[in-house]
């Protein structure tokens, strides 16, 4: 598994409503994006799908299959304590070695189960989380950094919850923004 593929993976695990498939660049084979701030529908129509017709199905289909599973009360919306039980869902995921952080040792043992060599970079490129800089990602930061940087811009209405079609709409805006960046694949 090369580097790139690694922060995708690791993105699209800290979302629980990541892209799959995406082909684009900056876009991982596992389809993530890098998580930044992105408006992405119109105050004025909140629950609008920008650019549904043209979103890779594999995108609008994983993203439905994440919401889903995210949305435990089945209520359509995700709450702050529905989206934050799947990122901490997530995290562990992560923490490989299960000592309670995220390091560079995480990502060295799962490219070793991959095959894929070492990782040869510093934890930032990876996994962008540590926001103390001290080469460990806490749950307590990957929670903070996801609320902020996803489920904040993920929220159009601001309302406090996430319904699919902002998800959805988040989601194909990423896409968007990394393809005009990037140029598709």
């Amino acid at each position: 598994m090369s580097d790139r593929r690694w922060i995708g993976r690791t993105a699209s695990v800290a979302v629980a409503l990541t892209l799959s498939a995406c082909g684009s660049n900056g876009v991982s084979q596992e389809g993530s994006v890098a998580p930044h701030n992105a408006a992405v529908v119109s105050h004025s129509a909140p629950t609008r799908i920008k650019h549904y017709h043209s979103a890779p199905n594999g995108l609008i289909r994983f993203v439905r299959t994440q919401f889903r599973r995210a949305d435990r009360n089945h209520d359509g919306r995700l709450s702050r304590v529905e989206f934050d039980a799947s990122i901490i869902k997530d995290f562990k995921a992560m923490d490989l070695n299960r000592d309670g952080v995220v390091t560079i040792a995480d990502i060295q043992l799962d490219l070793k189960h991959a095959h894929a060599g070492k990782a040869n970079r510093p934890l930032p490129f990876y996994l962008p989380y540590d926001t103390n800089g001290d080469g460990r990602i806490t749950q307590r930061e990957y929670l903070r950094t996801i609320t902020r940087t996803i489920m904040r811009p993920m929220d159009a209405n601001h309302d406090g919850k996430i319904s699919l079609r902002e998800a959805i709409n988040w989601h194909v805006a990423e896409l968007h923004q990394a393809q005009r960046r990037n140029g598709p694949r």
